[in-house]
């Protein structure tokens, strides 16, 4: 994650602490933004991924497909 996005991040984590945040992606992006995230006291809710082997779970969160919003 670049230190732009780490910034901006940073930035919402006051407003973010009090939403159910969910990220799209179980990949490197989506790990790295949960860390970023977690590590600013954002709880991630869950994750949104298109990959039919990462719907369930992933490191203990919720994971749905796309179709299910």
């Amino acid at each position: 994650m670049s230190a732009v996005w780490k910034e901006r991040l940073v930035a919402l984590a006051p407003f973010l602490k009090t939403k159910k945040v969910i990220v799209f992606g179980t990949g490197k992006g989506g790990a790295s933004v949960r860390v970023a995230l977690e590590g600013n006291g954002v709880a991630v809710a869950g994750f949104i991924d298109n990959r039919v082997e990462t719907n369930g779970e992933f490191n203990g969160i919720p994971v749905a497909a796309p179709v299910s919003l």
